[in-house]
């Protein structure tokens, strides 16, 4: 009997190191190094630039080099004095990012300097596409003439997993910008971005400006502008119609279709059209936000910053900040991840990755 039960507990160990095998696979196999790659050919340290390339180093200098050991960029350059600078060292389509006296620039897999190394940090979009932190603490994009093409940020973030749509900010305001530098969403909104995700693989965007306005922008449709003075918060996107939350009454809200192919504008839309059970609602008075259910009873206080909130359609869970220490809650606004990480990704199959 004893046999019995630890051939069982051996089984059901098994499974489960094999259950822990399979997700590491899955979210971490793009960016995996390796693992006797530093043994196998003698480095002293190994971090990972790309899915084929890798970062290593010997003796205080670094290089490039394939995943199969082979160097292609010579382990000729001075280790950079902030150790966290490695996180900026990359390689995308033939290009890698260098340091020379701490500063960043781009080399190709000839060693030949395509990008002189004079910027904070240095992002490859494509290749001759580049997005640079200056060493006054601003963001541009520059080409490999080191010509800017895009005017200067107080931040940039690329918001599409091929880097062609940034959202930038100056004066406390945001926009958007293609990876031309052409401005797709005008710099004036001050109540932050968010990110929705659509049908298929279409991601929209979302300011909240003042004077009751928004913006969105769908990256394969177009951008839109919705004024409405009664306008109280965003609520979804989907089949070309825009979903928000105005103001009906003294006492009631509402909320507001409006199809962006059609100009098409109705008011008290049933929830059932809508499909969401919560919304975020943004207190004007506050600056913040809370969560109220689909029949307007309120779920949550407004107390979360607005940049951190965010959801999909579809999901049960909400990101939400307060003081750059990021969480989640649930349809009913019940804490379900602490408020105390500085990330929080949510998956499609409602995991957190934080």
């Amino acid at each position: 009997m004893k046999g019995k039960k630890l051939g069982i507990v051996i089984f059901a160990l098994g499974i489960l190191f094999l259950c822990a095998g399979v997700i590491y696979f899955v979210f971490f196999n793009n960016l995996q190094v390796p693992k006797n790659i530093a043994e196998k050919f003698e480095y002293d340290y190994v971090s990972g630039a790309s899915k084929n390339y890798v970062v290593v180093s010997n003796d205080e200098k670094y290089g490039y080099a394939k995943v199969d050991g082979k160097v292609v960029i010579p382990i000729s350059y001075e280790m950079p004095t902030n150790e966290a600078f490695y996180s900026y060292l990359m390689e995308k389509d033939g290009l890698f990012t260098y340091t020379k006296d701490d500063q960043f620039g781009v080399i190709d897999s000839n060693n030949k300097v395509v990008l002189e190394a004079k910027y904070a940090k240095v992002m490859i979009i494509d290749n001759d596409t580049f997005l640079v932190q200056n060493l006054d603490n601003t963001f541009c994009l520059v080409n490999k003439k080191g010509e800017e093409t895009s005017k200067k940020y107080q931040s940039m973030y690329a918001v599409d997993k091929n880097k062609t749509i940034f959202v930038v900010s100056e004066n406390f305001k945001q926009g958007l910008i293609d990876n031309t530098g052409k401005v797709l969403v005008p710099v004036e909104y001050s109540g932050g971005c968010h990110t929705e995700y659509g049908s298929g693989n279409i991601v929209i965007l979302h300011f909240i400006g003042d004077n009751n306005k928004m913006a969105l922008y769908a990256y394969d449709t177009k951008l839109v502008t919705v004024e409405d003075e009664k306008l109280l918060g965003y609520n979804s996107f989907k089949n070309d119609t825009v979903y928000y939350i105005a103001k009906k009454d003294e006492n009631n809200n509402t909320i507001v279709s409006y199809n962006v192919k059609t100009n098409e504008k109705k008011e008290d839309v049933s929830d059932k059209e809508v499909a969401e059970d919560f919304y975020l609602v943004y207190d004007e008075a506050t600056g913040k936000e809370g969560l109220v259910g689909k029949d307007g009873t309120k779920l949550t206080e407004a107390i979360y910053d607005v940049k951190y909130s965010s959801y999909k359609p579809g999901t049960k869970y909400v990101i939400v900040g307060i003081d750059a220490k990021i969480g989640a809650v649930d349809a009913t606004g019940k804490e379900i991840l602490p408020l105390k990480y500085d990330r929080v990704i949510l998956t499609d199959d409602n995991f957190f990755v934080a």
